[in-house]
């Protein structure tokens, strides 16, 4: 099970957002120990930057999130003790922002966690299998 989780959890590495850069300038250097992707506190200003009428627009947000939630379901379907069982419908993009920012206003010491790591975290805590129930 360990390998299926840390497989779902590195797919979750998906395109990290690009700097801004002027043409010919260097690439901006990666904080210390980061081992790609963003931190959470970068997905979710990105994705807040980009919230218009009740949903998502921002792209390198909504590929991120389509990225970590397809990964979530595939892991499912391969696993059956896998930790998350989402719902097939009614799951949005901003509800998912939404739930991850307050989760991070309530664990701001999680900011600078890795924006894969925290996602996983929270979906895990809003949407666990029930293992005795034959979840999905």
């Amino acid at each position: 099970m360990r390998f299926l989780i840390l497989a779902a959890v590195s797919i979750f590495a998906c395109a990290a957002p690009a700097a801004a850069q002027q043409p010919g300038s260097a690439p901006a250097a990666q904080p210390a120990g980061r081992a790609g992707g963003p931190t959470a506190i970068e997905l979710i200003k990105l994705c807040f930057e980009g919230t218009a009428n009740g949903s998502v627009s921002n792209p390198v947000c909504q590929g991120y999130l389509a990225g970590a939630i397809g990964a979530i379901r595939i892991s499912r379907t391969v696993s059956q003790d896998f930790p998350i069982c989402l719902p097939e419908e009614g799951m949005s993009n901003l509800q998912v922002v939404n739930d991850v920012s307050a989760y991070l206003e309530q664990h701001e010491d999680q900011l600078q966690r890795s924006a894969r790591s925290v996602l996983f975290l929270v979906l895990t805590e809003l949407y666990p299998c029930d293992q005795g129930a034959g979840a999905q």
